[in-house]
Parts: structure tokens; C-alpha cells; sequence
């Protein structure tokens, strides 16, 4: 199978909208803690950062720095932390969207197989029927979901279609036994 028949199968069209289903939810959710936890950073931790004497407080944690640490240092030492923090957010962020996004490709790819299983059954049979023989039917197919439904209307197209050649055949076999008298008639005068 080519990756163009690949890409254009009813499958990968299912796998895909469900992983981007997936994804986008995934996306929403890690990019709202990706606000908390910047929000945390802006606020609270500027807050609690403070310059106590010779020690810096950062939450529960005291940090011991010399006298001359002036509290524009402290501020720019917790936004140097607070940009360190969100590129080890923003990147395993990042990571995971990217794992993510390749499982649900997966395991929607699977799942589409399994919900399209009983369509390969389908056109099996489609392909088997032959003018000779109209009277196989497709079974063994959910009649309660589209792909029953579509068996179903299927199978009474092949009722029509096996009764228009049976109309045909009786058609030809009276037509043929009545004109074989009148013909038996002229060649014996």
C-alpha cells in the first residue's frame, strides 16, 4: 500500500481527526498549566522573593548572599529563574504535545481499523459477486450502525438486480420457445 493511498483512505482520515481531537484537548489542557504556572512565577513568586538581611527568601527556602546584594539584583535574579523555569516548561511542554499527538496518531489509526473492519468484509463480498451469481448477501454486519445500513441497502440492491435477471431469463426463455414454432413452421414449408 503507497503512502498516497495511504494518506487518502477513509482510515487515516478517521485516525487523524480523532488524534486532533486529542490533541487539540491535550493542547488546551497543558497550555492552561502551562498559564498557571506562569502566573505562579509572575506573582507569587515576586512576592515571596524578598531580601531579608543577608539572606534571600524564596518561598519556604532561605538563600544566604552577601550584604551588598541590592534588592534590583534579587529582582533580576528571580526573573533569571522565572525564564529558566518557563524554557523547562515551554520545552517539555512541547515534548509531550509531540508524544502525544504520535500515540493518538497510532491509536486512532487502530481504532479506525477496528471500527472499519466489518467495511473490508463489505467490499470482499461486493467484489466476489458475479452476474452469475446474485444470491450472496452481505452478513454478519451491525445492522444498528451505517456500515449495516449500508450492507442492508447493498443487499436489496442485489434483491432488485437478481430479480431483474431472473424477469430477463424467463423473458428470453419464452421468447425463445414461442418463436420456435413459427420458425419450425417456415422451414418446414
Amino acid at each position: 500500500m503507497s503512502l498516497r493511498t495511504v494518506v487518502r483512505s477513509v482510515r487515516f482520515r478517521i485516525a487523524l481527526i480523532s488524534s486532533a481531537v486529542v490533541f487539540g484537548t491535550s493542547a488546551l489542557a497543558v497550555g492552561t498549566v502551562y498559564m498557571t504556572v506562569t502566573r505562579y512565577l509572575e506573582n507569587d513568586m515576586v512576592t515571596r522573593l524578598r531580601v531579608e538581611g543577608a539572606a534571600i527568601r524564596v518561598g519556604d527556602q532561605v538563600v544566604v548572599v552577601p550584604r551588598t546584594v541590592t534588592p534590583e539584583q534579587v529582582q533580576s535574579v528571580g526573573a533569571v529563574y522565572r525564564q529558566l523555569v518557563l524554557n523547562r516548561v515551554t520545552v517539555t511542554i512541547l515534548a509531550v504535545l509531540v508524544v502525544l499527538f504520535a500515540v493518538s496518531m497510532v491509536m486512532g489509526w487502530f481504532s479506525a481499523g477496528r471500527v472499519l473492519r466489518p467495511l473490508g468484509s463489505v467490499i470482499r463480498v461486493a467484489r466476489d459477486i458475479e452476474a452469475r451469481e446474485l444470491s450472496r448477501r452481505i452478513e454478519g454486519v451491525n445492522p444498528d450502525d451505517e456500515l449495516g445500513q449500508m450492507a442492508s441497502t447493498f443487499n436489496s440492491m442485489l434483491d432488485r438486480l437478481e430479480r431483474s435477471f431472473a424477469q430477463q431469463r424467463t423473458f428470453l426463455a419464452q421468447t425463445s420457445h414461442d418463436l420456435r414454432t413459427p420458425l419450425a413452421v417456415m422451414r418446414s414449408n
